[in-house]
């Protein structure tokens, strides 16, 4: 896939879950909400400046009177910014008032070439923040134009204040239909020097020769850039902020809470001229704060929901819940609970099934610290205690966005995103359910029952067209959802998609004719060890009530441990997402030491 088509299909994706229905000029309160967006883009954007140690410097590009420049300085003890504005009659008003220390203001535009360039500003005062190097449509403003000097990014980022670090700039580009010049003006200093942009841009630019937004996207993708964030400023014209991917890893929980609190509002402005008085209830409702200090909303409305009361024992809101049972895992399960909240899991919910070791006294002390839940799930009360507690998950949790259904031995690793969050974002809004396919991991050579770490100790799995790799887990929305299964979703309304988001065929249950792995797998660690797989075979699953006949029939020998001990591959999918894991395990494992 080319970077340009790359960035076609995120944007496609990523906004078809926004939407842009409302924007800051729509009357009453979508306006409000839209509005909302647009300043809490530029708080994300100076929350991620200040908590990057690297970024000392600020770039302010289209600076007018250097509000952005102003707020870094203050913002960042020691920060630098340079603030870079062609027009000379704004440049003299600006400096007349005085330039606040640690800011130095230029007059000089930034283009895709060095020299003297033609810039377009309009004769009234008020209009001249509309000043560009692209000229408009004759009549529409009157204008005046001059020649001012013009230097490149890459010469503003070799006279910006060094720091002690490569990465130290951040980049705020209000160029007026030139951002492609600015950025094309400076590639080496945005894939080397660069850890975070915000920049406006248009879906159809007002100037003559203006860029597009995607021309824009595709450039910070080539450069190494995360997208994360925009707002909806005006009908075609808006804001993006991006992260480099060296970056990124350090800040997701930022972008990730940012993206719970406002991903969504656009459509719910969008429904609120119909639906005013409902979603003003459902936007007065409290948000309750979880672990770690993530924003909790209600998701929604969605058109598949249907009104009703919620059960009074309801899970909490959340973008993202994972399910799942367990049974004797209290040596892995604080590992898997770390992982996928370190990736952006929002909540997580473990139903507790005849364990005879301390997996529920773990879960419960976690619990204390971290959104995790758990419910006592005994076999006793159902033929298939996974199918009945996912069913029950589905009833309770129907105030979450998303819930994935998976096992303690599986972990979802999104290798084509940056975090979960991210390929939510992807997933077309008239999807309801996503089967993601295993990909079977193998003991990579190790013996015995002392296992470290999961994710660390076991790095060879199977060919991605391995028939095993066939199986599916589901991600849905529990809204939707009719009934759930092991491994699917009847589902009542929208589409189930494989994880490429085309239609899902199922000709086995469960499983797919073959399997399909487009930025996203779940890292299956059924095997482990020969002596871990005999245990484990033997203790029975939650699948099954103990007494079904299926239980007596589990192959515990060599040559069913041989199914599925693949070792073909060297598996590097999960090293993007270990810094952050390996942190953030560390803190859980603290959390259970004894006090």
């Amino acid at each position: 896939m080319t970077p340009k088509q790359s960035a076609a299909f995120w944007w496609k994706q990523l906004f078809s879950e926004l939407g842009t229905g409302a924007i800051m000029r729509t009357p009453g309160l979508p306006g409000q909400v839209a509005g909302h967006q647009c300043g809490a883009l530029v708080n994300l954007y100076f929350e991620l400046a200040r908590a990057n140690r690297e970024t000392t410097c600020l770039i302010e590009i289209g600076a007018h009177a250097a509000p952005q420049a102003k707020r870094f300085v203050n913002l960042k003890e020691g920060g630098r910014a340079v603030a870079y504005e062609a027009a000379p009659e704004v440049y003299e008003r600006v400096t007349a008032g005085g330039i606040p220390q640690g800011i130095s203001f230029v007059n000089c535009a930034v283009g895709a070439q060095a020299g003297d360039s033609p810039f377009y500003l309009p004769v009234e005062e008020r209009l001249q923040a509309w000043g560009s190097l692209k000229p408009r449509p004759q009549g529409e403003v009157a204008m005046q134009t001059l020649s001012v000097p013009t230097i490149t990014l890459e010469e503003a980022a070799q006279r910006a204040p060094a720091a002690g670090n490569a990465r130290n700039l951040a980049l705020w580009i209000e160029a007026e239909g030139a951002a492609q010049d600015v950025l094309r003006g400076g590639l080496a200093a945005l894939s080397t020097r660069t850890g975070l942009v915000y920049v406006a841009v248009s879906d159809d630019p007002v100037q003559l020769g203006g860029c597009l937004a995607l021309d824009v996207i595709e450039t910070l993708l080539s450069c190494g850039f995360v997208p994360v964030a925009r707002d909806n400023r005006y009908r075609n014209a808006w804001n993006l902020v991006a992260v480099h991917e060296t970056v990124y890893s350090s800040h997701h929980s930022i972008i990730a809470r940012w993206a719970y609190a406002h991903t969504g509002f656009a459509q719910m402005a969008q429904r609120i001229s119909a639906e005013i008085e409902g979603v003003q209830r459902r936007l007065a409702e409290p948000r309750s704060a979880m672990g770690g200090g993530a924003v909790v909303h209600q998701a929604g409305p969605f058109p598949w929901e249907e009104e009703g009361p919620l059960p009074e024992d309801s899970f909490p809101a959340a973008s993202l819940t994972v399910v799942a049972i367990a049974k004797n895992e209290a040596r892995f399960i604080a590992e898997w609970v770390a992982f996928h909240l370190s990736i952006g899991a929002q909540q997580i919910v473990v139903y507790v099934n005849d364990t005879e070791d301390e997996t529920r006294d773990i879960l419960r002390r976690l619990a204390e610290h971290l959104p995790v839940i758990v419910v006592d799930w005994p076999s006793e009360r159902h033929d298939s205690p996974q199918r009945a507690a996912y069913n029950d998950a589905v009833a309770r949790g129907r105030r979450s966005t998303w819930m994935l259904f998976i096992d303690i031995d599986e972990f979802v690793v999104p290798f084509g995103y940056s975090s979960l969050p991210h390929f939510l974002a992807m997933i077309p809004r008239d999807v309801t359910a996503v089967g993601l396919n295993w990909r079977l991991f193998g003991s990579s050579g190790l013996r015995g029952t002392e296992i470290g770490s999961v994710l660390q100790s076991f790095r060879r799995c199977s060919h991605p067209e391995q028939y095993m790799n066939r199986h599916i887990k589901t991600l849905a929305r529990p809204a939707a959802v009719a009934e759930m299964h092991v491994h699917h979703a009847d589902m009542k309304a929208g589409r189930s998609v494989d994880s490429a988001f085309q239609p899902l065929h199922l000709p086995l249950i469960g499983r797919m004719e073959e399997p399909v792995f487009n930025g996203i797998q779940i890292n299956h660690y059924q095997a482990k060890t020969f002596e871990e797989f005999v245990r484990r075979r033997r203790q029975g699953n939650a699948n099954r009530n103990p007494s079904h006949w299926s239980h007596a029939a589990r192959n515990d020998t060599a040559d069913g441990f041989a199914k599925i001990d693949r070792n073909e591959v060297q598996d590097a999918h999960l090293d993007k997402f270990m810094p952050n894991f390996l942190e953030f395990h560390a803190r859980v494992k603290a959390l259970l030491q004894p006090s």
